[in-house]
C-alpha cells in the first residue's frame, strides 16, 4: 500500500473513532466533514476517495488539478495535510478537471496524465504556438489557457 493511501486509511480510521465516541461534536469541521464552501487554492476531495486536487478559479470558471502523490503535494512547503478540505462528490463535480502545467520559470505548457491506480504519471509537451492552442480551444476544450495551472519543478520532474 502506498504510503498516500495509509495516510489516508489512518485519517479515515480516526475520524470515524471521533465521529462514533462523539468528541467530533466539539469541532464543527471535524476531517471528515463535509465543506460547501471551496475557495482559490483549496484541496480537496470526498470522503470515499483519498484522490486531493487543488482548486482554481478564472471568472466563472472552476478548475480542478490532481495531486498525483505524496511527493508531488509535499514538493510544496505551504500545502499542509491538515487543510485538505472534504466535500460532497456534486461540489467535486463542478470543476472542470485542468491537465495542463506550466512550470515556474519555463514557457512550455504539458499535458500530465496518471496512471490509473497509481502515485506515477506521465508528462507530454504541448508543442504549439500560442496560435495553434487558442484556435484548439474553439474544438476541444482542453485548450483553455485559464486552466494552466503554475507548478514547481520538482512537480514537473515527478512525471516522467
Amino acid at each position: 500500500m502506498s504510503k498516500f493511501k495509509k495516510i489516508i486509511s489512518i485519517t479515515t480510521s480516526i475520524t470515524t473513532i471521533a465521529m462514533v465516541s462523539g468528541i467530533a461534536m466539539l469541532a464543527p469541521l471535524a476531517a471528515g466533514a463535509v465543506v460547501t464552501g471551496v475557495a482559490e487554492g483549496d484541496m480537496i476531495k470526498t470522503a470515499d476517495n483519498p484522490d486531493i486536487y487543488i482548486a482554481k478559479y478564472v471568472g466563472s470558471k472552476q478548475f480542478k488539478r490532481l495531486i498525483l502523490s505524496p511527493s508531488v503535494f509535499n514538493s510544496y512547503g505551504h500545502l499542509k495535510w491538515e487543510n485538505v478540505k472534504t466535500v460532497s462528490q456534486a461540489t467535486l463535480d463542478q470543476f472542470t478537471v485542468s491537465t495542463l502545467v506550466r512550470a515556474e520559470g519555463d514557457p512550455k505548457v504539458y499535458n500530465l496524465y496518471p496512471t490509473p491506480n497509481s502515485d506515477i504519471g506521465g508528462k507530454h509537451w504541448v508543442n504549439m504556438t500560442a496560435e495553434q492552442f487558442t484556435s484548439c480551444n474553439t474544438t476541444n476544450t482542453l485548450f483553455d489557457w485559464d486552466s494552466v495551472y503554475q507548478i514547481n519543478a520538482a512537480d514537473r520532474q515527478l512525471y516522467c
